[in-house]
Parts: structure tokens; sequence; C-alpha cells
């Protein structure tokens, strides 16, 4: 197998001419093919670092090795400036790198998440009935895949958006990104599938910057319902999590629809009125209360069992300090109780 993969990248290779984007294109599409085939992992990133290799002799300031991190705030600092194309090719680089089988030598599924949290709501929420064990590993390809939709969302190519998109659920079935971005894809076409997607991504957030995005696309779909009251009252609830003059602008537009309908001058209302309007209409402004249990627990049962391992104590701390800016302290009176059930488990 090794010795076809070799020369399956020495035949690429040897096609290549010398001129920039038809080497880049044969290069990304001979990537992509080999994705699909078993057995040409190593091939895939022979041509990973062939295509590097071109962007460097064209022009990208960038050290001859790969140093992914860096490239990622090079990728983000290319999407700011809408150069979208080097941008893409620096994802098929590191993207070639990573090598992510969907099963393992015994045909076990495996997923590639994010972090232990969204491990523990693949597992309880998503795999009905739940396994006895959970094959899953943490992976940058969420990252750069991600980056790679929104990408294609920007340039407009929808489909291939949508395509990216699916993959990515295939690997980490519970991406609140992914689910987005096919909320985004449905945005001007199909308010019905909009909401779906948008309440698929509801469903899997964990934390408080997910779901200001939810509600920011909420306010939207109210908006084109040209419901600007609702709108507005979903947008506000954004502010229970951030800092109001990041909306204004958006809420002083909804301001001025719903002037235009109504008799009487807009009189902004108070919080409770904004909750009512919210309850009224069934939308949720804040994390699904299994969702906020599960991820208290999951952070419990690492301070019991995995105390030592600060990495993750920390991660899943930030998680938790996160979701309960309401609840004044929740973190410490989590660790107070799980430092004496780990007393109790030591001495027995």
């Amino acid at each position: 197998m090794k010795k076809n993969a070799v020369k399956e990248s020495d035949k690429i290779i040897a096609k290549l001419t010398g001129q920039e984007n038809s080497d880049k294109e044969l290069l990304i599409s001979s990537i992509r093919k080999l994705r699909d085939r078993k057995g040409f992992d190593d091939d895939i990133k022979i041509l990973g670092k062939q295509l590097y290799k071109i962007l460097l002799e064209n022009g990208l300031n960038e050290s001859e090795v790969i140093n992914a991190s860096r490239l990622l705030g090079k990728i983000d600092g290319f999407i700011y400036q809408k150069k979208y194309d080097i941008a893409q090719d620096i994802l098929e680089v590191l993207d070639s790198l990573e090598f992510c089988p969907l099963t393992d030598e015994k045909g076990q599924r495996i997923f590639y998440l994010n972090n232990l949290i969204e491990a523990a709501i693949l597992w309880q929420f998503i795999l009905i009935p739940s396994p006895k064990e959970l094959g899953w590993t943490i992976s940058s390809r969420n990252t750069y895949l991600i980056l790679k939709a929104q990408i294609l969302l920007e340039k407009g190519k929808l489909k291939e958006a949508e395509a990216v998109a699916n993959y990515i659920l295939k690997l980490n079935p519970v991406s609140f990104d992914a689910y987005i971005i096919l909320a985004e894809i449905y945005k001007n076409t199909s308010a019905i599938k909009f909401k779906r997607y948008l309440f698929k991504a509801y469903d899997i957030c964990y934390t408080t910057a997910d779901l200001k995005k939810f509600l920011k696309e909420l306010s939207y779909y109210y908006e084109t319902k040209k419901d600007y009251t609702t709108a507005y009252a979903v947008l506000y609830i954004i502010s229970f999590y951030d800092d109001i003059s990041l909306i204004k602008s958006s809420l002083n537009r909804l301001i001025v629809e719903i002037n235009k309908k109504a008799t009487s001058q807009f009189s902004e209302p108070s919080i409770n009125e904004i909750i009512q309007i919210c309850q009224k209409e069934k939308v949720s402004y804040y994390i699904k209360e299994d969702i906020f249990k599960l991820v208290c627990n999951t952070y419990f049962d690492v301070l019991v069992n995995d105390y030592d391992n600060t990495y993750l104590v920390n991660a899943c701390k930030v998680i938790v300090e996160d979701i309960s800016r309401n609840t004044p302290d929740l973190s410490k009176k989590i660790e107070k109780i799980a430092q004496k059930a780990r007393i109790k488990k030591k001495a027995k």
C-alpha cells in the first residue's frame, strides 16, 4: 500500500507544469480525490507539502516549516481582507496534514471533536442508545473545515459550502458551527430550512458565544417575517451576555422598521417585557437546561477522576464559568463538592 501511495504522489507531481494556478488546481483536486480512498494518507501529506512549496515560491511570507498556529492567524487576516483564494489554499495545506479516518482498525466509528463537553453531548443526546465506549479524539480538522465552508459561503458557492458542512457533521455530529453554516446557506431561500438548522445548532449549544450567534440569526429570521418587535426582543437578549453597544446599531435599525408600522412612537420595552415577548414566541434565550446540567456534571466528573489533568480541568472550567454568568461562583461550588467526593473515593 505504501509503495502505491508513493507512486501515486510521484505521478501527480510529475504532471506539474510550473504554472502556479494550474499546479495548485491539480494538487488540490488530487488531494480531494485521494481523501475518498483508503491507503493514501502519506500521499496526501506529500501533495500538501508540495502545495505549500508553491505558495512559498509565489509570495507567501512564511517559514519552510509548516507552523499551523501561525498559518491560522494568517488565514484570519486574509479572510478579513477578503483574499479568500489564498486563505483557501493555505487551508488545503493544513487539512492535508490531518489524518481522520471514520473507523478504526476494528471497524469502530471514530469522531473528531473539539473537547470533552462535545463528547459528553454526543454520548448522552445524539447517539441513541448510548454506546458502552465512545471512540473520539480532538482534531484541528474541525477548525480547518469550518473555515473552508465559511469561505465558500462568502464566495457564494453554496452547494460546495453545504457539502463541506455535511462532511463536518460526519466527523463531528455536534458541530454548532456546521449547523449555523447550513442555516446561513438557506437564509435567503428557505425560511423553514433556515429555522430548522438554527434550532439544530441551538440543541447542541454549550457556550454563550454560540448562544449569541444563535440569537442574532434568529432575530434575522423574525425580521424576514416582518415581525420587527420579536426581532428586536430576540436581539436585545444578547445584551444579557454582552455589551449592548455591540448590537445598538442593529436595534436602532429595527426601531425604524417598528415605527413605520406603529401608530405611536416606539418606547423601549423593559427587561420583563423583552422576556415576555420571547416566552410568547417560545424563543429560547438561555443554554438548554439538560446541556447546562451535562456541562456541570462533566466538570464534576473530571475533578473527581482526572484532577491532576490540569489542561482538562481548566478547559472544562472555562466552559462552566461561561454558561454560569448569572449563577456566581458555580464552578467553586462544584469544586467543593468534587473535593469531598474525591476524598471519599480515596478513603474506600
